[in-house]
């Protein structure tokens, strides 16, 4: 039987010290003992290496512009655990929460104590199941669920009923559990595809394209390539415009910073159009322009205007970060950014850190307040002689105020490596603290 605090929030936080869990039987056993709440949704499974939350949150805008009510899990929060469970656009009350919460904490302790739980479900597993519950609950048609890692032992892919698989991009991120090479990690997260519903993928890549074309022929599931049936172009009036094979949809703008913002889009439209066909609801051009101007994604290349400005990406991978240097470089600002970065222990600073050192005018070296954080000293030492200058200041608040008085008041500040770290961030903001 479960013990701990009586706040289910303070419950639910409590029980990362029980690590993290790939694998499926927990959580099928406990959404068992919840009576497969997910069987009241039409649920779509969202994963990928960088993207799947833009294309997540462009989905959720865009089928609320269709008029379907949509319910969206995604992973993880930057300032606010209600961030990951959103009804309708809007985050989860912290009542409702708290709520879902003490609902499956019961359901956890009667499984656990009748046998029919064998072992006491993870952190993301207890919040996967208070967030299917939440989308259940609400009476929503669609259910979007982010992959939280992979995807094959993924905890959401327990969701045997998705309607939709889709996949936006494949690169290295997570090797050590998901494998070397792309295809090895295409592999993990193709196990997001269901048998005969279809999978709209957004890879580039040929050969991790190949491997997810392979496990949809296994499964008899139809392959509906981005690339192939999607183009983006400008239309008459300037504004881009994407074409599919099913409609075109023109004078678009995207409230959400970055070109590779346009390909998060393209898989967006398509997988939305995909689903009309299962879910039966209409796809209008203005409900696709609509949704993709008013799409609201935090710490993506997001802007905060201020003395300096601050610039907060979440860029933790070579893909992400490649993405990011590419928008630094289109910015041709005079005054480079000064970069706070952090990050969790196993990422590469030859890949994370080092591409940024042409982009930034110098390094704060912080660190995220997780468990598995990498020491900022660690990240100062690399960057002495690879950065000039070079900062020490663990403590994010010290980090930030450190950043912006290097930056000066017509300067700007980077933060970057960890979502984890913009999330603390933001929070410092939402104070009023620097």
């Amino acid at each position: 039987m479960t013990t701990g605090s009586d706040n289910p929030v303070q419950w639910l936080y409590d029980l990362q010290h029980s690590g993290v869990k790939l694998g499926l039987e927990n959580i099928r056993q406990l959404l068992d003992c919840m009576g497969r709440p997910e069987e009241r949704f039409s649920p779509v499974l969202i994963g990928g290496t960088n993207g799947k939350g833009s294309v997540t949150a462009m989905m959720a805008a865009v089928l609320q512009a269709c008029g379907v009510r949509t319910g969206m899990f995604t992973s993880p929060h930057l300032v606010r655990l209600n961030e990951r469970i959103r009804i309708d656009g809007l985050d989860i009350t912290t009542p409702d929460l708290e709520r879902q919460l003490a609902a499956v904490r019961k359901v956890t302790e009667q499984g656990l104590a009748d046998g029919r739980i064998t072992v006491q479900p993870s952190f993301f597993e207890t919040i996967t199941a208070a967030a299917i519950r939440s989308i259940s609950e609400s009476g929503v048609t669609v259910g979007l669920l982010e992959i939280g890692l992979g995807g094959r032992l993924d905890a959401t892919n327990t969701v045997d009923n998705a309607e939709l698989a889709v996949i936006v991009s494949i690169d290295y991120d997570h090797t050590k559990s998901l494998g070397p090479t792309l295809m090895e990690i295409a592999a993990e997260k193709g196990g997001i595809i269901k048998e005969g519903k279809p999978v709209v993928c957004g890879v580039h890549q040929e050969e991790p394209r190949h491997v997810l074309q392979e496990i949809a022929r296994r499964r008899s599931a139809p392959f509906i390539d981005v690339l192939d049936r999607s183009e983006l172009s400008t239309g008459k009036d300037g504004l881009p415009l994407i074409r599919t094979d099913r409609g075109e949809y023109t004078g678009l703008r995207l409230s959400l910073e970055g070109e590779h913002q346009w390909h998060n889009a393209r898989c967006a439209v398509v997988a939305v159009e995909t689903l009309a066909t299962v879910v039966d609801f209409e796809v209008t051009a203005d409900a696709v322009a609509c949704g993709l101007a008013e799409t609201r994604w935090a710490g993506r290349l997001q802007t905060v205007p201020g003395s300096p400005a601050l610039l907060l990406d979440g860029a933790h991978n070579p893909a992400g970060v490649a993405t990011l240097t590419r928008f630094l470089k289109q910015r041709r600002q005079e005054v480079k950014p000064v970069l706070l970065f952090g990050a969790t222990r196993e990422k590469e600073l030859d890949k994370v850190l080092l591409p940024l050192a042409p982009y930034v005018s110098g390094l704060v070296a912080s660190q995220p307040e997780i468990n598995r954080a990498m020491e900022a000293e660690l990240i100062a030492d690399y960057g002495r002689g690879r950065f000039d200058p070079v900062l020490l200041h663990p403590a994010p608040e010290d980090g930030l105020k450190a950043a912006r008085e290097l930056a000066g008041e017509s300067g700007m500040v980077l933060v970057a490596g960890s979502l984890y770290l913009v999330g603390r961030i933001m929070e410092l903001l939402e104070n009023g603290k620097d």
